[in-house]
C-alpha cells in the first residue's frame, strides 16, 4: 500500500510539473499578440499594498496542502481530479487566447512582488488560476461532504470552509498586488465551479464518462498547442524538426485514446463517446471515429484471417510479413512507413478497392448528425483563424499535419508491428510487452502495450488492463529491435 501511495505522489508531483512548465509558457512566450485588459473604476477603488503578495504566493500551497490534509479521505480523487480538470482548463485557456492586464500605474517598489513578477507576469491574466483552482478545490470538497456518511461529512465541510477561506485570501491578494482585475476573478470564480460541477457528473452521474481518458485528451492537446507555440515563436529549423517530433509522439498518444473510443470506452452513450474523440481529433485530423470502428471492429473479428483489414490493407504488398527483416529490407520498410507512402497508398486502397469482394467484410458506416456541425464549426475557426493570425495558423497547420502524415504513421506502423506476430510465435498472433519510460511515452502509452490483454478483453478501458492475468509473459522493450530486425 505505501508503495502504490508513492508510485502515486510521484505521478502527481510529475504532473504538477508538468502543468508548472505549461504554465511558464504562457506567461513567458504567448504566440501571438495577448488581448489586453483595462482596469475597470471598480479595479481603481483598490488600493496598492504589495505586503498582499505573501499571501499571493501561497497559492503554491494548494496542492500539497489538499494532499498532505485530505488524500487518505473518501472522495478525495474527485476532489484532486477536479483541481487537475480545473488546471488543464484554465492552461489551456491561457494558451489558446493569451490575454495580459494593462501596466498598472503602481510600481512594485517590493523585493518579493518584484522577484515574484519574474515568474508570473501579467500575461494569462483570464481566467485567474489563484482564484479558479482554489473554488475548484472549495466547491468540489463541499459537493463531496453533501454525499458523503457522517464520519466524513464534517472533515470534508472543515475543507470546504477552509479552501473558501482561501479562495477569498488569494482573489484580494490579486487585487492589492495588482496582478488581476476584477474580471479576471469573475471569470476564475466560473472555470473553478464549473470544474467542481462537472468532474463528479463526468465520473459518477449521468454523463459516464471516462475521465482520465477525457483529461489524457486534453492534457496531449495542451502539450501539442505548446510546441506549436514553441515552433512558431523561433522558427529556426532545428526547433521546428524537434517540435514536429514531438507532435508526432503525442499525436501517437492521441489515437491510443481514439483507440479506446473506437471500442465505445471514452464515454456512454456511444454517441457522447463519438462526440468527444471526433471533437478532440476525428475532425481534425479528417479521420472521423466512424469511419475507423468497422475496421477496426473487422480486425479483432477476423484477426489473422485473409479479412483481417492488417493484411487486407495495413501490410498489403510490403515487405513486413510478421516477421523480423534483413537490414535492407528493414529501412526500405521504415521509409514508406515515415514519408507517408505506405499510409497514402493504404488510405486509396481503401476507398479505391478495400471493400471489394473477398477483401474487408464490413457492416455500412452510422454517421451521426452533429458530425456535420463538428465539420462545420472546424472550418469556421480554420477561417477565423487564419483572417486575424494567417502567418501563424499556416505554420500551426504544417506542424500539425505534416508530422501526422509522416512521423506519426511511421511510430504507429512500428507499434502495429510489436503488437502482431505468426500464429507459430503465440496462438492469439498478438504480443503484450514491458517498456521502459522512454517506451512508453514515444511508443508504448496509455498501456497499448498490453495488446494481448486488449484483445482479451476489449470491452475494458486502458488503465484498467494491468488487471487483466497474464496468459504468457511479456517481452522486455529492449527486445523490440530483434522482433523487427534480422542481423544477416
Amino acid at each position: 500500500m505505501k508503495s502504490k501511495t508513492a508510485v502515486q505522489l510521484l505521478w502527481a508531483m510529475g504532473y504538477m510539473l508538468l502543468l508548472s512548465i505549461l504554465y511558464g509558457w504562457a506567461i513567458h512566450f504567448p504566440w501571438h499578440a495577448p488581448l489586453v485588459l483595462h482596469a475597470s473604476s471598480l479595479d481603481f477603488t483598490w488600493p496598492y499594498e504589495p505586503s498582499w503578495v505573501f499571501i499571493y504566493a501561497t497559492y503554491f500551497l494548494l496542492y500539497p496542502v489538499l494532499w498532505i490534509w485530505r488524500s487518505k479521505s473518501t472522495g478525495f480523487k474527485i476532489v484532486f481530479t477536479s483541481a487537475i480538470f480545473d488546471n488543464l482548463l484554465n492552461i489551456g485557456l491561457n494558451i489558446a487566447f493569451p490575454t495580459s492586464i494593462a501596466n498598472s500605474i503602481f510600481l512594485p517598489r517590493h523585493f518579493f512582488l518584484s522577484f515574484l513578477q519574474q515568474f508570473d507576469t501579467t500575461l494569462a491574466a483570464l481566467p485567474s488560476g489563484h482564484v479558479s483552482l482554489p473554488t475548484a478545490i472549495a466547491t468540489a470538497s463541499f459537493l463531496v461532504m453533501r454525499k458523503s456518511e457522517n464520519r466524513e461529512r464534517g472533515t470534508w465541510r472543515v475543507t470546504a470552509l477552509s479552501f473558501t477561506a482561501w479562495t477569498l485570501m488569494l482573489g484580494l491578494s490579486a487585487l492589492f498586488t495588482k496582478q488581476h482585475y476584477f474580471i479576471d476573478l469573475g471569470s476564475g470564480l466560473v472555470l473553478g465551479v464549473f470544474s467542481a460541477w462537472a468532474v463528479p457528473k463526468l465520473i459518477l452521474l449521468r454523463w459516464k464518462i471516462h475521465v482520465l481518458s477525457l483529461l489524457g485528451l486534453m492534457f496531449e492537446s495542451i502539450l501539442i498547442v505548446f510546441a506549436i507555440g514553441i515552433a512558431i515563436r523561433f522558427s529556426h529549423w532545428p526547433i521546428m524538426v524537434l517540435a514536429a517530433f514531438f507532435i508526432a509522439t503525442r499525436q501517437h498518444a492521441m489515437l491510443v485514446l481514439y483507440h479506446d473510443a473506437v471500442h465505445g470506452l471514452i464515454a456512454k452513450p456511444r454517441r457522447l463517446n463519438d462526440l468527444i474523440i471526433n471533437t478532440f481529433l476525428g475532425v481534425p485530423l479528417f479521420l472521423p471515429v466512424h469511419m475507423y470502428r468497422a475496421l477496426h471492429m473487422s480486425h479483432h473479428r477476423d484477426l489473422g484471417t485473409s479479412h483481417d483489414p492488417e493484411r487486407v490493407l495495413l501490410y498489403r504488398d510490403q515487405l513486413w510479413n510478421f516477421r523480423a527483416l534483413e537490414t535492407k529490407s528493414l529501412l526500405r520498410q521504415l521509409f514508406g512507413d515515415f514519408c507517408g507512402y505506405y499510409g497514402i497508398r493504404m488510405t486509396l486502397r481503401y476507398f479505391n478497392k478495400g471493400r471489394g469482394p473477398g477483401n474487408l467484410q464490413l457492416p455500412k458506416t452510422v454517421w451521426n448528425f452533429e458530425l456535420v456541425a463538428q465539420y462545420l464549426l472546424f472550418s469556421l475557426l480554420l477561417i477565423t483563424a487564419f483572417r486575424l493570425f494567417p502567418h501563424s495558423t499556416m505554420l500551426a497547420l504544417l506542424l500539425w499535419y505534416v508530422p501526422f502524415v509522416t512521423l506519426t504513421q511511421g511510430l504507429q506502423k512500428i507499434r502495429s508491428f510489436a503488437e502482431h506476430t505468426t500464429m507459430e510465435d503465440h496462438p492469439s498472433g498478438t504480443c503484450s510487452w514491458n517498456p521502459g519510460l522512454l517506451g512508453r511515452w514515444i511508443l508504448w502509452p496509455y498501456n497499448i502495450h498490453m495488446h494481448r490483454e486488449h484483445h482479451s478483453h476489449s470491452h475494458i478501458p486502458w488503465n484498467e488492463l494491468p488487471r487483466v492475468p497474464l496468459v504468457a509473459p511479456r517481452r522486455a522493450g529492449r527486445e523490440l529491435i530483434y522482433h523487427l530486425w534480422r542481423r544477416v
